[in-house]
């Protein structure tokens, strides 16, 4: 408290905080001083002189602001003589040393920034690779531990509400970041480092330190809507606990111990008492998740700017808060491990599940999203079995959980991992309440059918049950049966069988447009336009591709309509791609390519195509079908695209890496850019992720087959895999597994290469043999 401290510090506190500007601190603090003045509680000659250094504090401030702005406006000599002839107008003292600091501070600052690396040179050397989506420095990707040390620093100065009237990006936005070190990790300690100084090679090394370090990184910015309060010791407290939820702890083994270093703020911190708060959390950890916090020993406490680990931290907040935002973009933290303005994150669904109540249908997903990659003992896990037993207390949550999963299948908003997890659950609690109505059980069984096309599976049961709900279904509710069909038709390509559903697609087709619904109509063309690709009837694809364009043009739902234009154009693109190389003539091919090329810059709506490989090679999840399409230019057409090939080539450190489809494609062309370049050695690694990305556990005998066909590419580009290509163990189950595949055609493509060395052409053909439209 401001009234129990010695007559001295009361007059440096009311100057230093009037003279250093408003902050939430500094005004709480001048509150209890003017409070212990008007109740008496100070002497009036003590209480006067209070309100005269209030006043003195109030006065260097401005002066200070002036000689700020005469500085940054004409330079270190005019401020200099400025301050001079303000001093000889009997100044007072206090407000003399704080000018003179002000001044020095400024000056020094200067000569940092010209010291270090000249202006222009803004690249950095940190490399960090995402795996599945996800950064390795997430918290909750660390292995778990008892014993946790949690370093704390921020950026910025705007800890106070008006922190949301500034930009995002503002570098005057307050940030707190976290690292967490557990006990079996040593980082070498740092002596007398600090960020703001040092050089930025000398930056990079300590970030790259971290980033190749089994350590957390957890951060978030005061303007994200999670973070709700009003200064900053409120901010890092609600850090604290954020990390705590996340820290990766393991279940029933003994006392769990937390220590919290905050780095110090402004000259009196220590003199905060942590004790209570640490109490507090404690216990809300203690009632909120038990099995991990029934003996959690949680202290907190302030270290000093020289403390030996406070540069590791104080590295992080500094990429995170500098102008320089190559390092920060290199290091992959932001929106990862450090959260902004407006990403949606899990972050508030931990505030959410604090609550204890019935979880809104967004979080319910994101938190199946996020239980995906948790540990099966992990918090997250076990929130979610929570919410499943207590359905019988809200018996409506699963209808709305169901709804959001078919809402994100429409938008195409999904991961395929975390669709998966969320299925599951939705079947594992599905008789929690009541049996499931016809119409539920066909929309159940449609997402299932949605999530094996997309692992490149099928389960004939569901097919067979999918198949009789569609059809009794179809008087009642025609469009959730029309969906079914369609999806059915998706999931009949990945046993080859192309031509299965098209007698029930053109009967859709036959009735009005409205029994369908124009959507629906829309898209049952672009299936059949699909079908007729996959069997290499090209112009048959592309006119039905360009109807189903046109009715998707008349959607109402503009948001709705550009969606369904995006894939279907997607596909338009990659059959016209084929048929291009099928030209008879050089003229007709060369005015075809450059056609499609045209038609794939404005799909990607960008003319400047270098461009277009610098984004998408550093895109990710919501970008893999673009990117796959790129790609799959770029070995097409090597000679129209060797500018751009060199260019995502270059961008190599920062590609990300996913599991499910068409991240293996994408894997593979990237391997056969760097054959094309004469670099076997980063091809052949390449190569390998794409094949095991093929063989995960979940995927399914479509997928497995695609492994096959890229060993034999593989074989076929010179890069040597060890292994049988392709494997006969592997042909002898895809055989029985798939039938219809083009066996014979995967053979052809291997024997062939044994005669002769294949053009490119040949071998492009080939592997659109072995794998027809989109399987490549």
């Amino acid at each position: 408290m401001i009234k129990n401290k010695s007559a001295r510090d009361q007059l440096w506190i009311a100057f230093r905080n009037s003279a250093w500007g408003k902050t939430p601190e500094n005004d709480r603090e001048l509150r209890e001083l003017r409070n212990a003045v008007e109740e008496g509680i100070l002497s009036q000659d003590a209480g006067q002189k209070v309100l005269e250094a209030i006043e003195t504090g109030k006065q260097a401030f401005e002066l200070g602001s002036q000689l700020g702005n005469i500085f940054k406006q004409r330079g270190k000599n005019e401020a200099e003589r400025w301050l001079q002839s303000v001093e000889q107008q009997s100044l007072d003292k206090k407000i003399a040393r704080h000018l003179n600091k002000t001044l020095a501070d400024l000056i020094d600052y200067q000569n940092l920034q010209r010291a270090r690396r000249p202006r222009g040179s803004q690249t950095s050397n940190v490399r960090a690779q995402l795996v599945d989506g996800g950064h390795p420095n997430d918290l909750r990707r660390q292995n778990a531990a008892l014993n946790w040390m949690i370093y704390i620093d921020e950026s910025g100065r705007i800890f106070d509400e008006s922190a949301s009237k500034l930009n995002g990006a503002n570098k005057d936005v307050g940030r707190l970041v976290a690292l967490a070190v557990p006990s079996n990790v040593k980082l070498r300690p740092l002596e007398f480092f600090h960020a703001t100084e040092a050089p930025s090679d000398q930056i990079d090394e300590i970030l790259q330190r971290l980033l190749d370090a089994p350590v957390g990184i957890f951060g978030f910015s005061v303007n994200n809507r999670s973070a709700q309060h009003v200064d900053w010791l409120g901010h890092v407290l609600h850090l604290v606990r954020w990390v705590l939820l996340q820290l990766p702890v393991p279940i029933s083994e003994g006392g769990c111990k937390v220590q919290v270093l905050i780095e110090q703020r402004g000259s009196d911190r220590q003199s905060e008492n942590l004790l209570y708060s640490s109490r507090e959390i404690e216990s809300e950890c203690r009632a909120l998740d038990p099995a991990r916090f029934s003996d959690l020993e949680l202290t907190l406490e302030f270290m000093d700017k020289n403390h030996s680990m406070n540069g590791y931290v104080d590295v992080i907040a500094n990429t995170w808060g500098s102008p320089n935002k190559d390092r920060l973009r290199k290091s992959s933290l932001r929106g990862h491990c450090l959260v902004e303005t407006k990403e949606s994150s899990l972050h508030q669904l931990f505030l959410a599940l604090r609550d204890r109540g019935p979880l809104a249908a967004e979080d319910w997903y994101l938190l199946c999203s996020a239980a995906e990659s948790d540990p099966a003992q992990g918090f997250l896990n076990r929130e979610l079995d929570r919410v499943g037993l207590e359905l019988k207390q809200y018996p409506h949550q699963w209808t709305l959980y169901l709804n959001e999963v078919q809402s994100r299948l429409q938008r195409k908003q999904y991961k395929l991992s975390e669709l998966g997890h969320a299925i599951g659950w939705l079947e594992q609690y599905s008789t929690a309440n009541q049996s499931l109505p016809d119409v539920l059980k066909l929309q159940l069984s449609s997402s299932k059918l949605a999530l094996g096309n997309h692992r490149g599976d099928f389960d004939i049961q569901i097919f067979k049950e999918c198949l009789s709900l569609s059809e009794g279904l179809r008087d009642e509710e025609p469009q959730l049966a029309c969906e079914a069909v369609l999806r059915m038709a998706s999931m009949s390509t990945n046993f080859f069988e192309f031509e299965a559903l098209k007698d029930s697609l053109n009967d859709w087709l036959a009735q009005p447009v409205a029994v369908a619904g124009l959507r629906n109509y829309g898209k049952l063309l672009s299936t059949l336009g699909q079908l007729e690709a996959f069997e290499g009837q090209s112009d048959e694809a592309l006119g039905h591709f360009d109807q189903a364009l046109e009715y998707f043009s008349r959607l109402s739902d503009g948001s709705q309509a550009q969606i369904e234009v995006q894939q279907t154009s997607k596909y338009r693109l990659v059959a016209e791609m084929d048929s291009v190389s099928v030209l008879s003539t050089d003229q007709e091919a060369s005015t075809s390519v450059q056609r499609f090329i045209s038609g794939l810059r404005e799909h990607l709506d960008n003319a400047q195509s270098e461009r277009n490989s610098e984004r998408l090679a550093q895109s990710g999840q919501d970008g893999r079908f673009d990117q796959h399409l790129w790609l799959r230019a770029l070995v097409s057409f090597p000679r129209e695209f060797s500018e751009e090939r060199n260019e995502y080539l270059s961008q190599s450190a920062l590609w990300q890496v996913g599991a499910d489809h068409p991240w293996p494609l994408i894997l593979a062309y990237r391997a056969w850019l760097f054959q094309m370049e004469n670099r076997p050695d980063l091809a052949l690694n390449l190569m390998k992720d794409a094949i095991a990305a093929c063989e995960e556990a979940e995927h399914g005998p479509t997928l497995k087959w695609m492994s096959e066909v890229l060993r034999t590419l593989a074989s076929i580009l010179g890069l040597e895999m060890g292994v049988d290509s392709p494997s006969q163990e592997q042909r002898a189950y895809l055989e029985k597994r798939i039938p219809r595949a083009p066996h014979s055609a995967l053979r052809a493509f291997a024997e062939e290469n044994t005669r002769s060395p294949l053009s490119h052409s040949k071998l492009l053909k080939h592997l659109g043999n072995c794998l027809p439209f989109n399987f490549h």
